[in-house]
């Protein structure tokens, strides 16, 4: 690595950043960085898409805005390896995340209760398949045991 940097600039130029910095600059921003804002509902809104069966007035929606809102650093890091397949996100933050976080709606046959249901993803079109959950509580505790349990699993949908 080093050998690599020292041919394009002096590595010796590198000393002014702190490591925090390089790391965000070589491996991608994460959005609870030191020195980085916390995500915000309105962030949130504008570079998360509701589709197929749900809007930005869905209440399922508006919980998992709600959701994301309340991640700390650990969890974040989580949650982004669960949704896109990578602790961080590219460079830019949330804006810069191609294809944007869609989430959908994850339909049960008639006489299911959604609450028994887990969220699943599609990791590479960032791509959330989230049951119209009764609660916030209950999308919370379905989120955090999906990302527990299916981290680096791979199950064809």
């Amino acid at each position: 690595f080093r050998r690599g940097i020292n041919k394009v600039f002096r590595i010796d130029a590198l000393k002014c950043f702190l490591l925090d910095e390089l790391e965000g600059l070589i491996s991608g921003e994460e959005s609870h960085g030191k020195g980085l804002q916390k995500w915000n509902r309105n962030t949130l809104l504008e570079h998360v898409v509701p589709d197929h069966g749900y809007d930005e007035e869905s209440p399922a929606f508006t919980n998992f805005i709600e959701y994301m809102e309340g991640l700390n650093r650990e969890k974040l890091r989580k949650f982004l390896l669960f949704i896109t397949g990578s602790p961080r996100l590219p460079l830019g933050g949330l804006k810069s995340l191609r294809p944007k976080l869609t989430v959908v709606k994850r339909t049960c046959d008639e006489g299911c209760n959604p609450d028994d249901f887990l969220p699943s993803v599609m990791t590479c079109q960032n791509y959330v398949k989230l049951p119209e959950y009764s609660s916030l509580e209950i999308l919370k505790e379905r989120m955090n045991y999906a990302i527990k349990e299916g981290t680096n699993s791979f199950d064809p949908s």
